[in-house]
């Protein structure tokens, strides 16, 4: 018998509310739709360092290429005078240095050698005079002589001719010794230009410049650090640790100013599409891999963020990306299953890339349709509901949550479609990763998979022939893996990683620890984050029923604040995110007394909780040993270990499960995450619509294209109640808690799909926490 949607949240500790459900006959709540479209959840996001409010720096999409290019061109424009100025003055120094020396050059030019047959005048020859007298003004007639016959003697009709010369000639000729740099900067800028590098590449050596044929270019000293488009197989560029100063020299002949940033910062518009999809996708187009961005947005919605790409113009991006697609459509009204778009715009040039984290929060607009009373409070399912209750019980949970809040909860699909993620991490955690292997692989039972792929996976359960006991025969493991992992899809990422390495592997013995290890470490993360997102879930729950959600109590934990509003984690369990902690590290964390409550010092926004690691303090309250409680609940720690007396038992077993000595990348040093959130700048409207898909709010792209909706009030026939609700939240906090909280219904895609857009709203029995079937 499978469970409800509320008895599967409270599972994973979403259990409670910032103020307990009424039972008052005044008080009603209500319930809608959501995400019945996606274009019905939109989430615009916020930069770091400004007020959520402030609108330049939110992602909203812009169309201002054309202000933008006609900006970049009179700032280019500017540059190229300025290039051509500096060369003047380049060529200037030089004949003033030529003319006031009145020693001979140390540098004398090599002499030429000559050879039997003369070239003509061909095709090579008529190229090599013409690309040399570019460097007339500068060296002068004598050494452009010098310099053309030296060229003109590796013409490749010549090559025969070159082989038998003896003694052979030189393979590079120098030019006189130039001590002024931009000098030198201007030759070289010379022979790398179009045509010229063609037929010579070039060095500086002791403030000589030695110019080589192209045909001996592999042996100039360091050749591959003089080549501009050295590239690998796949067209990337060399890694080390000069290919920034590869990247840079490549660039150097565009007209890049020094005050533009190097970085085109522009926001992506995505409509069905989650942001690791669209940034595969805006790589193949733009051909980099350079794309960077703070954040990951959800699939099911039309969301916009920043991103950043280096030394690049908007014209460029607009013409692949914009222009490119030719499946049009978009704006939020298409009806088609499965289509997605993406779109640019908003460009600014800014000094850094951005990174992960890099974002203060995001906006939200969020509808609920066909909202209707709960089903307990209303009439009978078939009956009619007065419109005006459920515009009563609409406001009255709106003003709630705008000023108490929600609780803070991990959502739902931090635990996976399958609600085992969790599973993983604590395997993981204790160091068995044939368990952990065995849970990835598993038959996801009420799951949409493929019939052969449950097969798979059965089979795959059933390696040792079921002797669960029994260690299967390695040779024999290794051919099921390899043709296991035939079997899957090739975003099966996690299962696809192991059984490939499995496969590879050698020995006696399968090591599942060093296929797990070949995993990529976000989704390693991604399985130790979601046993810390649960343990701090259950912990918040409890800290609410034994204490309520309305005030600080002694021993709760303050995490406190610069005067820039710094100082408490985002609540991903390794401080900033990146593994390292440091944000966790330089935090204050305070331990309310006494004193502080008399005070009232402290609101319950400003209460955290840690999410556990080995670099955490505990409450002082009972929520401490409730910490131990939990982590036995999920057999990290064993029934025997009672804790002790006082907090610092708990925090030494904490550190024990959560650090790992023979590999730091499963050790976690934990974080602090507010256990209320009260959302920013919430607006709320009620709206009456008709057809029961028609839009309700103004996508980015609408706005763009001039689309309006057609929805509004005091038509008669539209007779269906609609709820459109915008607010502000800090990043790792969930729109879906804050809507759990408003119509304190589960968020669960199986109770969602459960709703009716039409008629009452709710039609199923197990939403109020009964087993189906009872």
């Amino acid at each position: 018998m499978s469970k409800s949607p509320v008895s599967i949240e409270t599972a994973f500790g979403l259990s409670s509310y910032i103020q307990k459900p009424s039972t008052s006959s005044t008080s009603l709540n209500f319930v809608g739709v959501l995400k019945a479209r996606f274009s019905d959840f939109l989430v615009h996001e916020c930069s770091k360092g400004n007020a959520s409010t402030t609108a330049d720096e939110i992602a909203i999409l812009v169309d201002n290429l054309e202000d933008s290019m006609s900006k970049i061109k009179a700032e280019d424009d500017v540059v190229i005078k300025e290039r051509e100025e500096a060369k003047e003055q380049a060529v200037k120094k030089a004949k003033l240095s030529e003319t006031a020396s009145s020693t001979p050059n140390p540098s004398t030019p090599t002499p030429i050698p000559t050879i039997d047959s003369s070239p003509s005048d061909d095709e090579y020859t008529l190229s090599v005079k013409k690309c040399t007298s570019k460097l007339f003004e500068i060296i002068g007639q004598s050494e452009l002589d010098s310099l053309t016959a030296f060229l003109v003697l590796y013409n490749p009709a010549n090559s025969s001719a070159l082989a038998t010369t003896n003694p052979p000639p030189p393979q590079s000729y120098s030019l006189p010794k130039f001590s002024d740099k931009s000098v030198r900067g201007v030759i070289h800028n010379i022979i790398k230009s179009e045509n010229f590098r063609d037929l010579a590449v070039a060095d500086t050596h002791e403030q000589c410049i030695r110019i080589w044929p192209f045909s001996l270019r592999t042996s100039v000293p360091n050749y591959k650090a003089y080549t501009p488009s050295q590239n690998n197989s796949n067209g990337s560029q060399p890694r080390g640790k000069n290919s920034n100063k590869r990247k840079k020299r490549e660039l150097a002949d565009r007209p890049w100013p020094k005050t533009r940033g190097s970085f085109l910062r522009f926001v992506v518009y995505m409509e069905n599409c989650e942001t690791m999809s669209a940034v595969k996708d805006l790589q193949m187009k733009l051909n980099t891999k350079s794309l960077a961005y703070a954040g990951t947005k959800d699939k099911r919605g039309v969301t916009t963020q920043f991103m950043t790409v280096p030394l690049m113009y908007p014209q460029q991006l607009d013409d692949l990306v914009n222009k490119g697609d030719r499946r049009g459509g978009g704006g939020g009204r298409t009806s088609g299953g499965g289509k997605h778009v993406i779109k640019v715009g908003s460009y600014k040039y800014v000094d850094d890339a951005l990174t992960l984290g890099d974002l203060a929060g995001n906006r939200f607009d969020v509808v609920l349709r066909n909202c209707d009373l709960h089903k307990e409070e209303g009439k009978e399912e078939n009956g009619e509901v007065d419109v005006g209750d459920i515009s009563k019980a609409i406001e009255a949970n709106c003003e709630r949550v705008r000023s108490t809040g929600f609780v803070n909860y991990y959502g739902m699909q931090r635990f996976g479609k399958f609600f085992d993620t969790h599973e993983v991490g604590v395997k993981i955690l204790r160091n068995d990763f044939e368990g952990a292997t065995d849970v990835i692989m598993r038959e996801k039972i009420g799951g949409d998979e493929h019939d052969d792929i449950s097969l798979a996976r059965r089979n795959w359960a059933n390696r040792a022939n079921g002797d669960v006991d029994a260690e299967p025969d390695a040779d024999q493991t290794r051919k099921l893996a390899k043709q296991t992992s035939e079997k899957f899809n090739r975003w099966m990422m996690s299962e696809k990683t192991i059984l490939d390495s499995i496969s590879r592997s050698t020995g006696d013995r399968i090591s599942y620890k060093r296929a797990f290890d070949s995993i990529p470490k976000n989704m390693k993360l991604m399985f130790m984050h979601a046993v810390q997102s649960l343990v701090w879930n259950k912990a918040t729950s409890y800290r609410l029923d034994k204490y309520g959600g309305e005030k600080v109590v002694v021993g709760d934990l303050i995490a406190e604040v610069d005067a820039d509003g710094n100082g408490y984690g985002n609540g991903n369990g390794n401080g900033k995110g990146n593994g390292k902690g440091k944000q966790r590290d330089s935090m204050q964390i305070h331990c309310v007394t006494e004193e502080d409550v008399k005070s009232g010092r402290f609101d319950i926004s400003d209460v955290v909780l840690p999410l556990p690691g080995h670099s955490v303090v505990l409450p002082t309250n009972s929520c401490n040993q409730h910490y131990g409680a939990i982590l036995r609940e999920l057999k990290l720690l064993d029934e025997d270990d009672d804790g002790g007396e006082g907090d610092m038992d708990v925090v030494a077993e904490m550190k024990k499960i959560f650090t790992n000595k023979d590999n730091g990348q499963y050790s976690l040093g934990g974080d602090y995450r507010k256990i209320v959130v009260k959302p920013a700048d919430f607006v709320s409207k009620i709206v009456m619509y008709g057809e029961v898909t028609e839009p309700l709010i103004e996508t980015d792209l609408m706005k763009i294209q001039g689309a309006k909706c057609e929805a509004g009030d005091g038509d008669s026939k539209r007779d269906k109640v609609g709820l459109v609700v915008g607010f502000s939240l800090p990043s790792s906090s969930y729109a879906t808690m804050m809507v759990r909280e408003l119509t304190r219904r589960p968020t669960l895609a199986a109770y969602q799909n459960s709703l009716r857009l039409e008629g009452r709203c709710e039609s199923v029995c197990c939403v109020i926490g009964e087993e189906e079937g009872k």
